[in-house]
């Protein structure tokens, strides 16, 4: 290969590996450049964007709390507008009618207004006194953390068209120098809130809104419906548990702008619990009455339940295999009324005769519940031990003719709010707990462990403006606690000291059917108390106390008696009877309403 031909295709080879020239180069990094730039361009107004958000966040916070503590001041201050004086120098604030008086407009003095209160007149009047907001109604507040260290300028303005038909309108404007955007002109917040208050008892000179007129009266009246448990073990059984349920009624009223009540009343119930959790329960029925002043409400202002006596539905429930059983009764003869009267008189009587009935007007609420025979729960035993025959547990007579009643009744007082009263009444028939097997001989004399008499009770509250004297707010239980001791019985008050950790216990050995029988009945320290009883207070001395909140109650007596029978030395029954008669209530609550001004 000559010189010449090596030296040209050496040129050739070194074209082919060449680098960038310059011109691409610059060309490249111009592009990249070009790129860098538009993307930091697009990131500024990215941030700049965020940074105008969160100013508006800030000052719609400042303007709402503006309007909050607006809301706040007495209506009377928005009815009285702005200061006259301190109106000139807004340019929102145009003098569009010389008057006298002359005529200010918002924004505008085109008429008819629009909607967003342009053109509505601006409230004013001489001799406004210093009011935060309102008077004066425009500054300026320097700049602080609180506000992104941006100072503000703020604005409010109050106008009302027409103030006997139309709500007062205020607006308020907050403004501000941006620093995302400082040459914007329109760097501004404006929320508006309509305000109206209807007449009430509260002085619009001292409060921002009226409030009800009326007094508010509760009251509450409860007879409980009372239990005797029974609980424990039966040779041959599933029995675990059973209870007779006495007679209870209830009633309130609830009073203030509407009036509403109701009153209820429970029939005796009985059940029986086995094994396995299954309940079977007998007798149950109860029955409400319900009143209402609001006309939405459907039961209307007056409701008597039944229209006409009717029977209560009793039953009977036990758990028996063969011979031996353990029964609850209930009777069928429970009669009561339940009637509710937002305005007591005439043809809406209250409470349930034959007490006397309201000739008033004002609410009314009344229960009344008679039992109408005697609850038993009875053990059988012959299936245990043949010729032991039955035992009753326990049974809770009727009070002849002495239903349990609860009634509450708001009264008028002249000159007064007049008050709500209540009163419970509980009265029992004759209670006996625990008697012996018919197959064992007892004692002489002897019927049951523990009998109760003649048992009742009254409870009563006031509220409100009470009457002349300290009203009787407890009737202390009377009747009798009587407890087997050994050749008789002694008796006690049922809220005698003495029931505390009272102890009795009777013992029968016999020999029946051929096994050696013994039954034991017993009550045990501690498991007694007495009657115990709270009532209500007043504040003040009468005739001028006032009851706001006044609440009685009376707990009564209360026994378990253990009750276990063995055969031969083995245990056949182990059963606790319980007597859980429930604590009765009575509750008034009074609150006066707002002194005007």
């Amino acid at each position: 290969m000559t010189r010449a031909k090596l030296r040209r295709r050496l040129r050739a080879l070194s074209r082919d590996e060449r680098g960038f020239t310059i011109l691409e180069t610059v060309i490249a990094i111009t592009v990249i450049f070009a790129s860098l730039l538009a993307l930091a361009y697009t990131a500024t107004i990215g941030f700049k964007s965020i940074a105008y958000a969160r100013e508006r966040v800030t000052f719609d916070g400042v303007a709402d709390r503006i309007m909050e503590e607006i809301r706040g001041q007495a209506y009377s201050k928005i009815q009285t507008g702005l200061l006259s004086t301190d109106l000139t120098g807004d340019p929102k604030i145009l003098a569009c009618e010389p008057g006298p008086p002359v005529v200010y407009r918002f924004e505008s003095c085109s008429t008819p207004p629009l909607e967003d209160g342009t053109g509505e007149k601006v409230v004013n009047s001489g001799g406004v006194t210093s009011t935060n907001w309102i008077n004066p109604h425009m500054g300026t507040v320097a700049a602080s953390a609180i506000t992104n260290n941006i100072g503000y300028s703020w604005a409010t303005y109050i106008t009302n068209e027409d103030t006997a038909t139309d709500p007062y309108r205020v607006t308020v404007v907050v403004s501000w120098s941006s620093a995302a955007y400082p040459a914007k002109s329109n760097n501004l917040v404006r929320i508006q809130s309509l305000f109206a208050s209807p007449s009430g008892c509260v002085s619009s000179a001292t409060h921002p809104f009226a409030a009800p007129c009326q007094p508010f009266f509760y009251g509450l009246a409860q007879v409980p419906a009372g239990r005797v448990e029974v609980s424990g073990s039966v040779l041959g059984l599933t029995f675990t548990g059973g209870y007779l349920q006495l007679t209870g009624t209830e009633a309130n009223i609830r009073n203030e702008q509407v009036t509403s009540g109701t009153a209820s009343y429970t029939e005796s119930q009985v059940s029986v619990t086995d094994a396995l959790g299954t309940r079977t329960e007998g007798g149950l029925l109860t029955t409400a009455s319900a009143a209402d002043s609001d006309p939405n409400a459907p039961g209307g202002t007056y409701q008597s339940k039944p229209v006409t006596p009717i029977a209560g539905v009793g039953g009977t429930v036990s758990s028996a295999v063969g011979s031996t059983s353990i029964t609850f009764q209930a009777p069928a003869g429970d009669s009561g009324f339940a009637q509710t009267a937002v305005a007591a008189g005439g043809t809406n009587v209250c409470p349930p005769p034959t007490d006397a009935a309201e000739t008033d007007s004002m609410p009314c609420a009344g229960g009344r519940i008679q039992q109408g025979g005697t609850l038993t729960s009875t053990l059988d035993m012959n299936g245990i031990v043949g010729g032991l025959g039955s035992a009753t547990l326990a049974s809770v007579g009727a009070s002849a003719s002495n239903p349990n009643k609860s009634f509450v009744d708001r009264e008028p007082v002249s000159g007064n709010f007049g008050r709500v009263e209540l009163t419970a009444t509980r009265r029992f028939g004759t209670i006996n707990v625990g008697a012996l097997p018919s197959g064992m001989t007892a004692p002489a004399g002897f019927t049951s462990l523990v009998i109760i008499t003649g048992y009742q009770d009254v409870v009563t509250s006031q509220a409100g403006a009470p009457t002349a004297a300290a009203p009787t707010f407890l009737v202390d239980p009377s009747g009798s606690v009587s407890f087997w001791n050994g050749f008789g019985y002694t008796s006690y008050a049922p809220d005698s000291a003495n029931l505390n950790g009272i102890s009795s216990t009777v013992t029968s050995s016999d020999t029946v059917g051929g096994q050696n029988v013994v039954v034991t009945i017993s009550v045990n320290p501690g498991s007694t108390a007495a009657a115990t009883g709270s009532g209500m207070t007043c504040t003040g001395s009468f005739p001028n106390a006032l009851c706001t909140d006044a609440d009685s109650s009376i707990a009564p007596f209360t026994a378990t008696l253990h009750y276990v029978v063995t055969a031969d030395g083995v245990t056949v029954v182990d059963l606790n009877i319980s007597l859980v008669l429930g604590t009765m209530l009575t509750r008034a609550v009074f609150g006066q309403p707002p002194d005007e001004g």
